[in-house]
């Protein structure tokens, strides 16, 4: 059986034994989730780290098999000690009652979704069906493709294959267990035919061409001899699968469950990867019958019905599905590869998903884009059908000359001579679902956000804008954000390229977070490992929490921030976290690791209990120059349960700083405040100063400060003239040389 953990369960990253589930009678329990388990204590170690101020950023790499630690869910499988139906319906019983499981299931069938046929009928009329040849005109694919064939199997010696196999990744997990298979089989042969239609090696005189003619394909077993398989063992490949950093996945196969399959759906929608799965064999409407994991209705799964040649969903055996089936393709009398260099023609939907997978690859050739964005190329550019409007999602059928010639957006290239053209909402929120390092976006005209922006794109994910975005001088107005419940959080994710010449307008983000979940908080970027130059934003920012990171522009930088200036009020209210205050609070950034500040200007109000500063709230070995802050800072310390170890630090340029630089800065015409949280905390030293709160061996040169302390105790550490300077006209809190 299969039992999904809450999320204090998953987060504690527990090794289970059977006399965790003694109660059920548990013989032995299996982890499903490892690779992605271990991928989300790296994220989890490094943010906690990040929250017990050693400081330094998260460095999450944008491999990790998930995006969002707190989204993860550990997967186990228990064997019970005695099997049989009555007593698995008891167990499931006894551990939905227990606190720290989310669902309990059985550990169901899986088929293959494939019927042998006669060989009489043509050979390969898909191909033209799809407009194949057309694409080809464009590209026949790359072997950096990767894609994972879940499967009975593939015959790693069939000429039309063995070029286009990665034999090194394939394993088998039909016993339970990953086994290393560098020379695949397919007893059932139902994995060789359907690797044939994605991939077979294309102009080579011999056999049939794959969809994507070059490509590497990687067999992950879990179908047995007889075409069946357990879901249990479906989790197994796609974690290892993930882990080898394949980010598209082919499923000929499905299970109909009496509860929805949760344990597989939180398998899928916790990795970056795109699944292509059949819609089943059996006659049946999705909507009401509901076959896994195609009905699972999450933006990276697409769920393929097959058509006949006539265009018409095969009334012989396929599902359909007006909100559960996708799209359809080729799926009867096809003919492609066979187990011992053979080939046959076979009917089935997981003949059709093969199809679409291959275009997949054949676009993920062209465009680095996420398995979002190939799911919205290829739904957007079906060849509409009357016989399939109430069939499926699209409303039609597979084109893939469509697909490979279809623009996200609204016009150009992606080059510099020729931006991609960004004119609506949509076009933005495709951006973030591009990952290509060296492409162009261009603004056309102003946009204006409408709702919450983080629940218009996916909320497991971390999206990520590379390449360079140039703003051309517009506005983007009416940004709003109210879930998810932790993360990065702004216009974009994170920004690991350009983003120049914005004016972000109305901002409005009032969010409160849950204790003890990190957030990074800016209008442009949540966490910012690029470039931000010639920025605007007005607006209203306030957050409340335990482990903040808020700033105007980004909440956390570890690239460059320019020539930008913030006019929005920026508010945070950092609570305890393991005895300590931890956030930082600022008007360009939160926190500055590593990074560089320069030529900025607030023009708001900032207010935190934590570190805050007019330009940044905590600055650690970076760089902060010729930056002005016109509106003051106001600090607010009102909370009674403050200690001496809180961190109570505030400056007109930055709140604390840590080695690095602080140099040409000016605080004018503005209040650094502090308000008293009253009797209980008398004991409070708070550090105010009108350039540096705090300052620990940072290089101060050449700054000025025209704006007051209130209530601030000036204290001097160290006998340099430069510490003494700084005292003495009040422009350090306290200052360690």
């Amino acid at each position: 059986m299969l039992v999904v953990l809450n999320k204090e369960s998953s987060l504690s990253f527990k090794t289970y034994a059977p006399n965790d589930f003694a109660e059920i009678g548990c013989s032995k329990v299996t982890e499903l989730t490892k690779e992605l388990s271990a991928s989300a204590k790296r994220q989890y170690d490094s943010k906690t780290s990040q929250s017990q101020n050693i400081g330094r950023t998260d460095t999450t790499s944008n491999n990790e098999l998930i995006k969002n630690v707190d989204k993860f869910r550990a997967i186990l499988r228990l064997d019970l000690a005695e099997g049989g139906k009555e007593n698995v319906l008891s167990a499931i019983k006894q551990l939905e009652e227990r606190e720290d499981v989310l669902s309990a299931e059985p550990n169901y069938t899986m088929f293959m979704g494939a019927t042998p046929n006669d060989p009489y009928l043509g050979q390969q009329w898909a191909i033209n069906n799809t407009n194949l040849p057309n694409a080809w005109n464009v590209t026949t694919g790359s072997s950096t493709i990767t894609v994972g064939v879940l499967d009975s199997g593939i015959d790693g010696t069939h000429p039309d294959l063995t070029n286009r196999i990665n034999k090194s990744l394939c394993r088998d997990f039909t016993s339970g267990q990953m086994v290393v298979v560098p020379n695949p089989t397919d007893p059932k042969g139902h994995g060789t035919h359907v690797a044939g239609i994605l991939g077979a090696q294309g102009n080579n005189g011999i056999g049939v061409a794959g969809t994507c003619w070059d490509v590497k394909m990687v067999s992950l077993r879990v179908l047995d001899a007889n075409g069946n398989g357990y879901i249990a063992n479906l989790i197994l490949a796609i974690d290892f699968g993930c882990s080898q950093g394949i980010q598209l996945f082919n499923a000929s196969l499905y299970s109909y469950t009496q509860n929805l399959a949760p344990a597989l759906e939180q398998t899928i929608k916790s990795y970056y990867a795109l699944f292509v799965c059949c819609a089943g064999n059996d006659k049946k409407d999705n909507d009401v019958a509901k076959a896994f994991p195609a009905s699972f209705r999450l933006p990276n799964v697409i769920s393929v019905g097959a058509i006949t040649s006539g265009n018409v969903c095969d009334p012989n055996y396929s599902n359909w599905g007006q909100t559960t089936v996708d799209l359809f393709a080729p799926g009867s009398n096809i003919y492609s590869t066979s187990p011992g260099g053979q080939y046959v023609y076979k009917d089935g939907t997981s003949m059709a998903t093969a199809f679409v997978t291959g275009v997949a690859a054949l676009l993920l050739t062209k465009n680095k884009c996420s398995p979002f964005a190939l799911k919205t190329l290829i739904m957007n550019n079906v060849d509409k059908l009357s016989a399939l409007s109430t069939k499926c999602v699209s409303g039609g059928k597979l084109n893939a000359q469509n697909a490979i010639n279809a623009n996200l957006f609204g016009g150009g290239d992606g080059t510099s001579g020729a931006p991609y053209q960004i004119s609506t909402a949509q076009h933005l929120k495709d951006i973030e679902n591009f990952s290509t390092s060296n492409a162009y976006y261009k603004v056309m005209s102003n946009i204006t956000l409408s709702g919450s922006w983080m629940t218009t794109i996916d909320p497991t994910q971390s999206n990520i804008l590379f390449g360079t975005f140039d703003g051309n001088g517009k506005t983007i107005s009416g940004l709003s954000i109210t879930s998810p419940s932790s993360g990065y959080f702004g216009l974009f994710h994170e920004t690991r390229g350009t983003v120049k010449n914005l004016t972000m307008s109305g901002v409005n983000i009032n969010k409160t977070f849950p204790f003890n979940n990190i957030a990074l908080v800016g209008a442009i970027s949540g966490y910012n490992a690029g470039t931000i130059d010639n920025c605007t934003v007005n607006g209203s920012i306030t957050a409340s929490g335990s482990v903040l990171y808020v700033g105007g522009v980004a909440g956390y930088n570890s690239g460059t921030i320019k020539n930008s200036a913030n006019y929005a009020d920026v508010t945070s209210n950092n609570t305890l976290y393991n005895g300590l205050e931890i956030g930082a609070t600022g008007g360009i950034a939160g926190y500055c690791d590593s990074g560089t500040i320069s030529g900025c200007n607030d023009y708001g109000t900032i207010t935190g209990n934590d570190r805050t500063g007019g330009i940044v709230g905590y600055s650690y070995l970076s760089t902060v120059s010729t930056c002005r802050t016109s509106n003051g800072v106001t600090k607010n310390v009102n909370i009674s349960w403050k200690t001496i170890n809180a961190k109570n630090s505030a400056g007109g340029i930055a709140g604390e700083t840590y080695y690095g630089s602080v140099t040409d800065c000016y605080f004018i015409n503005g209040q650094v405040k502090y308000t008293s949280p009253g009797s209980s905390s008398t004991s409070l030293q708070p550090n105010l100063g009108r350039i540096i709160g705090y300052s620990y061996k940072t290089t101060f040169t050449s700054n000025s400060g025209g704006g007051s302390v209130d209530k601030g105790t000036l204290q001097m550490v160290g006998s340099f003239n430069q510490a003494l300077y700084a005292a003495q006209y009040g422009l350090c809190g306290q200052q360690i040389v």
